[in-house]
């Protein structure tokens, strides 16, 4: 019988005819058991009969024979898929007590359709351990185990006896199954909660901490160590500094002259440095105002040269024959003209005599005007690569100074004194939902001027002057939420451009504000770090795109940039083509120039600046073409286009970072981004205005008239 029915391990067996046939003649319930015997004539027909431990039955008169164990046994129950209210993800074994009720008839009877219930494609198991029942209870005791362990820390649950705390949630969980299945719940006997990801953090925390005390105990072993050499270094400096006290009379007074004698050479060495920078203002002050007396004579030098030109050219123009010949350096070759020209009087056989002759003189005569003409030609072709014709310098005073500080562009009128932190104009943006602007431009449509504010999204249009005219919005073909922002922008017949380092370079109809922007030559610009610094003339548009500069015509941009100027290094970041050049500041302070009918060329490096160069714009000052830098220089620095070799520094007391310049005013802003510096042109060592508009300003353009 113990063979049949394991006591230990077994809660229920189910033996069919055949079985009971093998039993012999009869069977007794063993100790801890119960037993359902269906009768031979009865079963199924009427209620089986509950035979109790020590009961016996011939097996002859059983039809089937189900057998129970009543003494309380453990289902180890595994329980995953679920974590702590910190998120780790928890493993669980349970031990949960059950028992059969023995007494019931109609429990046992629950149990067994139970066991019909669970039967896999209709086949009823014969019997059923304790490890068999874990898979019946693990769905309702993982149920219990989530509800408390969701509310808990890990700390609380891993390696903690918990099975206080579990015992109402299980036992809740298990309350119907069990009711339903005929068992009775005896109670939870052990939990452990454990958790892989805990016990890989503490033991790295463990290990951490470890090495911690490690290197703390080294370290106080070596600071010991230290401490002691120190102590035994000194104890031998103070012993040798003692015997040299004793051994040599007068230590204490020689000491006290020497710091004497370094106190007095303290003194003479600030007095010193104090001379010295007196020095180098007084030199800095000579070396402005000779640059300003050079920039003087050198307008009245151009001056006196074009004026020289123009009589030259008007009189020539008139000139006799008489005068050409004059101008012929061989004596001979002159007194033998002016004979022919005398012999012009002579009658008119003597004329014909002579037609060689004067047809020689009409051919030197014609190579005197060519070469006059060809010295004229050479001279108007430098003014129109440097120089504007003579007077048009004037057009190009200020209107006024533009700042972009978050989502305004502020307006400042450097001739205006009594608003010396408060701005004549301001152009707010701040109800639109274009994001933050970035940078200010002067553009003209018609007869109309507009302030381009370019912004993280797209650009704004507004209206010069606030003159109730609505707001143009601009925006980008993609919604990208971009960390820039528009970087520069200008108008160009009928269309706006805008360059975005992140974007790209931009197009939009000027008429209509609610199309998105035309991206152009993205092949160029989509591996670039940065794209910016527009800027037109003679009918194209110049933009820079990493270390290279492109040009397109804005009416037909194409499909490709005309001309590419490429050798710029590693990120150009300003430009400006000036007659026949092209200037470019790149990221490592090179200022560079270019032919502009020579794009494959390598550039010429004009200087190397200490910083980046961020700004690069052409001003007229004295009459004379300059070029206006900004490099995180003490001030803005200017070149002049006659010589670039000659500079001028507008000085403030520190660092500036973006500069421009008209005929009338320089302007820079600080390279912290707080304040606004404005200089008269004619006085580079006195800043006349220092505008700290309360807000990082972003950008600064010089508005002028032109």
């Amino acid at each position: 019988m113990t063979e049949l029915f394991d006591i230990a391990g077994t809660v229920y067996r189910d033996l069919s005819p055949e079985a009971l046939k093998g039993l012999g003649r009869s069977i007794t319930v063993p100790n801890g058991a119960v037993a359902l015997a269906f009768p031979l004539s009865q079963k199924g027909e009427s209620e089986p009969r509950l035979l109790r431990q020590g009961d016996k039955v011939k097996t002859a008169e059983l039809q089937g024979l189900r057998m129970f164990r009543t003494e309380p046994f453990e289902v180890e129950v595994p329980v995953d898929g679920f974590v702590s209210q910190d998120g780790f993800a928890l493993r669980a074994e349970l031990a949960v007590s059950l028992s059969l009720d023995g007494h019931d008839a109609d429990a046992l009877e629950d149990f067994a359709r139970t066991l019909e219930a669970k039967a896999v494609q209709g086949v009823v198991p014969a019997s059923m351990r304790t490890v068999d029942l874990a898979d019946w209870l693990t769905d309702d005791v993982r149920l219990g185990v989530k509800k408390y362990a969701i509310e808990q820390p890990v700390e609380a649950l891993h390696e903690q006896d918990l099975v206080s705390a579990f015992e109402p949630y299980v036992r809740s969980a298990l309350r119907k199954h069990l009711l339903t299945a005929g068992l009775v719940y005896q109670g939870l006997r052990r939990v452990r909660v454990t958790s892989t990801e805990w016990e890989e953090l503490n033991r790295e925390s463990a290990e951490a901490r470890k090495r911690e005390m490690v290197s703390q105990q080294r370290q106080r072993m070596r600071e010991l160590w230290e401490k002691d050499r120190r102590r035994e270094l000194l104890s031998k400096h103070e012993l040798e500094e003692f015997l040299k006290a004793l051994e040599h009379e007068g230590v204490i007074q020689d000491i006290e002259r020497k710091k004497v004698a370094l106190d007095a050479q303290k003194v003479y060495d600030e007095a010193y440095l104090e001379y010295e920078k007196q020095q180098h203002d007084l030199q800095k002050t000579l070396d402005a105002l000779e640059v300003s007396r050079q920039l003087h004579l050198d307008r009245m030098r151009f001056e006196e040269r074009l004026a020289q030109a123009k009589k030259a050219y008007e009189t020539l123009k008139g000139a006799s024959l008489e005068f050409f010949i004059s101008t012929i350096d061989d004596e001979d070759e002159r007194a033998r003209l002016y004979k022919q020209l005398i012999a012009r009087e002579m009658t008119p056989e003597q004329i014909a005599a002579m037609a060689n002759d004067d047809q020689q003189v009409e051919r030197l005569l014609q190579q005197v005007m060519a070469k006059i003409d060809e010295l004229l030609e050479s001279e108007r072709r430098v003014s129109s690569r440097v120089f504007r014709p003579f007077g048009q310098e004037e057009k190009t005073s200020t209107n006024a100074v533009l700042l972009v500080c978050g989502k305004q562009v502020l307006a400042y009128d450097p001739r205006d004194y009594r608003t010396v932190e408060r701005p004549n104009e301001v152009y707010d943006v701040s109800d639109r939902d274009l994001g933050s602007l970035r940078s200010v431009r002067v553009g003209r449509y018609g007869d109309e001027s507009f302030v381009l504010a370019g912004a993280r999204q797209g650009c704004y249009a507004i209206p010069a002057g606030n003159n109730g005219s609505p707001v143009r919005e601009y925006a980008f073909f993609t919604e990208n939420v971009h960390k820039g922002g528009t970087n520069s922008a200008l108008i160009v017949h009928d269309k706006l451009f805008a360059a975005h380092s992140e974007q790209g370079l931009s197009c939009w109809p000027l008429e209509d504000p609610a199309l998105l922007s035309v991206p152009l030559y993205t092949s160029l610009t989509k591996d670039q770090e940065t794209t910016r610094a527009l800027a037109v003339q003679n009918g194209l548009v110049y933009f820079a795109t990493g270390g290279t500069v492109a040009a397109f015509n804005p009416e037909a941009p194409g499909d490709e940039p005309l001309h590419v100027w490429s050798g710029g290094g590693r990120e150009v970041t300003a430009i400006v083509p000036i007659g026949k050049d092209l200037f470019a500041g790149n990221r490592q302070g090179q200022l560079l120039r270019w032919k502009l009918d020579e794009p494959g060329t390598t550039p010429e490096v004009i200087s190397q600046e200490p910083h980046a160069i961020y700004m690069l714009k052409l001003a007229w000052i004295g009459g004379m073409p300059h070029l206006v830098m900004g490099s995180k220089a003490y001030g803005a620095l200017v070149r002049s286009l006659n010589d670039l070799s000659l500079s001028t520094r507008y000085e403030c007391d520190t660092q500036v970072r973006w500069v421009d310049a008209a005929s009338d005013f320089v302007a820079a802003v600080s390279a912290d981004q707080q304040h606004l510096f404005l200089w008269h042109t004619n006085d580079p060592l006195h800043p006349i205005r220092k505008i700290t508009p309360g807000e990082k300003i972003q950008d600064m353009y010089v508005w002028t008239n032109e």
